[in-house]
């Protein structure tokens, strides 16, 4: 890496020259101050001879060796955060993950980058950075650390911008992150748990059976109204997904036509009982209204649900008149793994069941509303069993021309 050097001429003025290579010469530039001097040394380790003496020579100079990572990383966050006039966010689906960004800066990029001029950030001290985290977090939020702040180099980088001129987060050895198991519900464990539900809260007792009905998530089943759905007699009874209930802060509001990905907006058919719990519960009822309510006929919090029906956990502020929750009646009941069970754990469970009924990847995408099939099979993917001896059986026969089969252009 080169140093800056300090000279003094005739006249006793004093400037500082940097040598460098540039390219396969060799090569200097002169500053009039030590901290100049200093930023291009930065400037060349991290973007080499060439690149850094274009930069310097560029209209505005001051402009890429001016801005630190947490100053770039903050306009970037305020670019991010803009707003319609609703208060709804304009570049994310979710007001969640702009607090998920916010937490990852605040806790494990600008403590460790903030401070560093942008362009001078090397490889090197993103790889760093990476292994220092890695060592504390797991695989998962260090990838979205390294994938934010990548994000941002990416954002800073652009012609229109010229905040940056390097993207240092392109040749990182990020951790491997190991996905979970997925972790699922028997039918024997479901038909307890739904038994404790029905005798703690018949109202979550429906909701918890159009979870396990759909695989759909939580924020996607408590938005549904009654004109959602479509009850086609004896056709069966379909739901749509329009919109999803979303959290800004200590608020909540309803996203139309809006879900976790494109591929969430989609319609599913009901099985009979949960065709019947729907049935139930939309006669009568306006179709505006929400189809899955709570006791008092207001929708559902998710944290209200977990401390005051589902948890298995004793809470402080329980009293002797306090009423049992799901969690704790269906333990009572035999089901050992009770206080291990998740909601999620339900949508898994769909998803699992489907597949083992012979149910396509394609299909179970589709109604999980899973943007890439990519997602499908890496989550539910060994849950495919092999082929069955009548396909062997079939491919044996197509081979040794004793049968045909259809679309054999596509082989063409």
């Amino acid at each position: 890496m080169p140093t800056p050097k300090r000279y003094q001429s005739k006249d006793g003025t004093i400037t500082w020259r940097v040598r460098f290579r540039d390219g396969s010469s060799s090569a200097s530039e002169t500053f009039i101050t030590r901290k100049h001097a200093q930023d291009f040394c930065d400037l060349v380790a991290a973007a080499g001879g060439a690149r850094a003496r274009a930069i310097i020579r560029e209209a505005e100079p001051d402009k890429v060796l001016k801005h630190t990572v947490g100053e770039i990383v903050d306009r970037w966050f305020e670019w991010k955060d803009a707003r319609y006039a609703d208060g709804r966010p304009k570049r994310v689906r979710s007001p969640y993950t702009l607090t998920r960004y916010e937490q990852l800066i605040r806790l494990h990029i600008k403590p460790h980058l903030g401070d560093k001029l942008a362009s001078v950030v090397s490889e090197s001290d993103v790889q760093e950075w990476i292994d220092k985290l890695t060592d504390k977090l797991a695989p998962k939020t260090v990838i979205e650390c390294h994938s934010l702040l990548h994000q941002v180099y990416k954002w800073a980088n652009a012609p229109s911008r010229g905040l940056a001129v390097v993207d240092p987060c392109t040749a990182t050895d990020l951790p491997k992150a190991h996905r979970k198991r997925v972790k699922g519900i028997t039918p024997a464990e479901w038909k307890v748990l739904h038994e404790a539900a029905r005798e703690v809260d018949p109202d979550a007792a429906d909701l918890l059976l159009f979870l396990v009905s759909t695989g759909w998530r939580w924020s996607e089943a408590v938005a549904v109204r009654v004109m959602d759905v479509d009850d086609l007699g004896d056709d069966g009874v379909f739901v749509s997904m329009g919109r999803v209930l979303r959290r800004d802060g200590n608020s909540f509001y309803y996203a139309e036509d809006e879900g976790k990905s494109t591929a969430a907006t989609r319609r599913v058919k009901l099985g009979s009982e949960a065709a019947a719990m729907v049935r139930r519960r939309i006669e009568g009822r306006p179709a505006t209204s929400l189809l899955l309510t709570n006791r008092r006929g207001s929708k559902w919090s998710y944290s209200a649900f977990h401390s005051d029906v589902w948890t298995a956990t004793k809470l402080k502020s329980d009293g002797p008149r306090t009423r049992k929750r799901i969690l704790q009646v269906a333990l009572e009941k035999g089901l050992d793994r009770a206080p291990t069970f998740e909601l999620h754990m339900l949508r898994h469970t769909h998803a699992v069941l489907m597949l083992l009924t012979g149910e396509s990847l394609a299909s179970v995408q589709k109604r999980l509303g899973h943007e890439s099939i990519e997602t499908t099979i890496g989550t539910y993917g060994t849950m495919v069993g092999d082929v069955t001896d009548a396909g062997l059986d079939k491919l044996d026969a197509i081979l040794g021309g004793t049968a045909e089969i259809s679309g054999m252009r596509a082989l063409d």
